[in-house]
Parts: structure tokens; sequence; C-alpha cells
């Protein structure tokens, strides 16, 4: 099982419409690790941790959330410390 550890910056309508608890349920739903947060220029980050079978089924499923994703910016990450998948304010 290879574990994998990314950083997503999700461009685009994101913000103010649901897309947070999309993902929380999505990563939940995928066992991962990590969190969702709004940035204050408009974005969505999102880091997660887990199998990397499991986070590339995260990242094909992100455009299918309420909303409109224009962009996603995947980056490599240190693991995750903690447990679980939670909405950071």
């Amino acid at each position: 099982m290879e574990k994998r550890n990314v950083k997503i910056i999700v461009r685009g309508y994101v913000q103010g419409i649901g897309f947070r608890w999309f993902v929380l349920r999505l990563a939940r739903q995928l066992a991962l690790e990590g969190y969702v947060k709004n940035l204050s220029n408009g974005c969505v980050e999102i880091c997660a941790s887990g199998e990397a079978e499991k986070i590339s089924e995260l990242i094909e499923n992100l455009r299918s959330g309420p909303g409109s994703v224009d962009e996603l910016e995947t980056f490599d990450a240190e693991p995750f410390e903690g447990n679980g998948f939670e909405i950071r304010f």
C-alpha cells in the first residue's frame, strides 16, 4: 500500500456554496486524513494523506462538487499530523 501526501489548491467558484462540506464527506468516505479550508484569495486548500489510489480518487472527484472548479494545483506535501479529516476555519 503506497501512501501519498498532497496539498491541493482549488480555484474557481468554490466558496460559500458547500464545497468544503463536499470535500469533507468525500475525504472521510475515502478514509483520508487532513483538512480543507477557505483561503482569503477565494481559493480552497486541501491537505490530504492516505493511500495513493484514494488520493487520486479524491482529485478526480473534486470537479463533481458544488460550484465550478476552474483549476486544480497539486503539490507533494508533508504527512498530515492528526486524526481524521476536518474543516479548518
